[in-house]
C-alpha cells in the first residue's frame, strides 16, 4: 500500500483491497500549475470548494459527508468541523475524514480552520490512534503552523504529513499569503523524514513517537 501526494491537499491511497484507490480533496482548474491526471475508485472531498471538490477523477465521490459508511473494505467516518475559527460563518463547514483501510488508520483534516474540540477529538479517535495524519499548515484559510502543532498534540498520530502550504505551483493570487512548509517545520521539534518522491510505500510498522513525513511536490 502506498501514499501518493498530488499537491495542495490532494493525497491518494493505493492498495490491493477494494476500493483500490482512494483520493482525498482532488483539486480542479484554477488551483495553480497542477494537473490531476488520475482515475480513482473513490474521492472523499472535505468541502465543496474548487480546490477540493473535483469529483470527475473518481468513479464515486462524497462531498462533506458526515457519519459512518463502509465502501468495500474501507471503513469511513466523516466528522463535521468548521472551515474557519468562527464556527463556519466565514467560509462554511469542513469534514474531517477518518478512513480505516489496509490495516491502517488515515485522517485527512481537509480545510480545518480551528483547533479541535474535545468532542471532535473523541470522534476522530474512535477508530484508534491515527497512523497517518494529513494536516493543513498554511494558515489564512486553514489552521497555520502554531495551531497545527496543537492539533498534532491532540491526535497523537504516528506519522504527520503537512499539506495546504504556500508553493510556487499554486495560484499566487489565491494562495500567495499562505505560510510555507519551512514555516511549519521550523516549529517542529521531532524527527523529519524527507522522501525525494511524491510516493511513499507505507511500511507495516510505523513509529511509536510522532514523526513528520515530507513528500516531494509533484
Amino acid at each position: 500500500m502506498k501514499l501518493i501526494y498530488h499537491g495542495h491537499s490532494c493525497f491518494e491511497i493505493v492498495g490491493e483491497e477494494e476500493p483500490k484507490s482512494i483520493v482525498f480533496d482532488p483539486y480542479g482548474s484554477g488551483t495553480g500549475d497542477l494537473r490531476l491526471d488520475i482515475s480513482a475508485d473513490l474521492a472523499l472531498c472535505s468541502h465543496d470548494h474548487f480546490d477540493h471538490n473535483n469529483c470527475s477523477v473518481a468513479r464515486s465521490c462524497l462531498i462533506g459527508y458526515k457519519g459512518d459508511k463502509e465502501i468495500g473494505s474501507a471503513k469511513i467516518k466523516g466528522v463535521e468541523t468548521a472551515h474557519d475559527p468562527k464556527g463556519g460563518t466565514l467560509r462554511g463547514r469542513n469534514t474531517v475524514y477518518i478512513v480505516r483501510y489496509g490495516g491502517k488508520i488515515f485522517v485527512h483534516l481537509g480545510d480545518l480552520g480551528h483547533v479541535l474540540s474535545e468532542e471532535q477529538v473523541k470522534e476522530i479517535l474512535s477508530f484508534g490512534r491515527p497512523d497517518i495524519l494529513l494536516i493543513p499548515v498554511g494558515g489564512v484559510y486553514t489552521i497555520g503552523p502554531d495551531e497545527a502543532m496543537k492539533v498534532i498534540e491532540q491526535l497523537n498520530p504516528r506519522i504527520v504529513v503537512p499539506m495546504h502550504y504556500k508553493h510556487e505551483k499554486l495560484n499566487p493570487k489565491i494562495f500567495g499569503r499562505l505560510h510555507t512548509l519551512d514555516d511549519f517545520l521550523g516549529g517542529w521539534r521531532g524527527e523529519v523524514i524527507r522522501v525525494d518522491s511524491n510516493e511513499w510505500e507505507i511500511p507495516e510498522d510505523l513509529p511509536e513517537k510522532t514523526k513528520v513525513l515530507v513528500l516531494r511536490y509533484p
